[in-house]
C-alpha cells in the first residue's frame, strides 16, 4: 500500500474513530462545589486619587478550600472603558 493510499484510508476512517471514542467516553463529568462570592473589594490605597468607586474587584472563592489556584481575568477596554 502506498503512503498516499494509507493517508487517504486514515483520513476517511478518522471521523468514525472519533465518534466511537466519544461514545465510549460519554459526557464529561462535572465537578460539584460551592462558591462564595465576595463583591466590591476595593483595591485603592489610602491617599490614592483614583476613583475608588471604580477600583473594585469581585472574588469567587471555593467554600471549604485553601491553597487553590487563582484565575485573574481582565476584560478588554484598554484600561479606559468597560466594566466588570
Amino acid at each position: 500500500m502506498s503512503r498516499l493510499s494509507l493517508l487517504a484510508a486514515l483520513a476517511l476512517a478518522l471521523p468514525q474513530m472519533q465518534a466511537a471514542v466519544a461514545r465510549a467516553e460519554g459526557p464529561p463529568a462535572r465537578a460539584a462545589f460551592e462558591v462564595r462570592a465576595v463583591r466590591d473589594v476595593s483595591y485603592v490605597l489610602k491617599g490614592d486619587t483614583s476613583d475608588a468607586r471604580k477600583q473594585k474587584l469581585d472574588l469567587y472563592l471555593p467554600k471549604g478550600s485553601k491553597d487553590f489556584p487563582v484565575l485573574f481575568f481582565v476584560h478588554g477596554g484598554g484600561w479606559s472603558t468597560g466594566d466588570r
